[in-house]
C-alpha cells in the first residue's frame, strides 16, 4: 500500500482528491460499523423493547438482562432453538405470565 502511494504524483490535484475521497469513505465505513457493533452489544444487554411498553411507570420493566438471558439470547440464533427461545423470552422472562 505504501509503495502504491509513493509512486503517485501527490502534486496532482485529481490524485489528492481521490485519496481524500477514499479516506472519507474509509472513515465513514469505520464509524458506521463501529456504531452497528456497539448498538448490537447494547441491544443484547439492554433491549429497547423494554422502552416500547405502554405502561413503563414501574421500574422493573426497565432493567438489564441477566447473564442467563444473555446466553440464551446468543444461543437463540440457531435454527432449531430459535422459536423455542423466542417463546421463552417473550412469555416467561419478559411478560412473566
Amino acid at each position: 500500500m505504501l509503495d502504491f502511494i509513493s509512486i503517485l504524483d501527490l502534486n496532482d490535484d485529481l490524485t489528492r482528491k481521490a485519496l481524500f475521497e477514499q479516506l472519507l469513505v474509509f472513515i465513514f465505513t469505520f464509524c458506521v460499523m463501529n456504531f452497528l457493533a456497539w448498538s448490537t452489544v447494547v441491544e443484547l444487554i439492554w433491549p429497547t423493547h423494554f422502552f416500547n411498553r405502554r405502561h413503563t411507570s414501574s421500574p422493573e420493566y426497565i432493567r438489564f438482562r441477566t447473564y442467563t438471558e444473555t446466553v440464551l439470547k446468543l444461543s437463540s440464533y440457531s435454527d432449531f432453538f430459535y422459536i423455542l427461545n423466542n417463546y421463552y423470552f417473550n412469555q416467561k422472562l419478559i411478560l412473566k405470565n
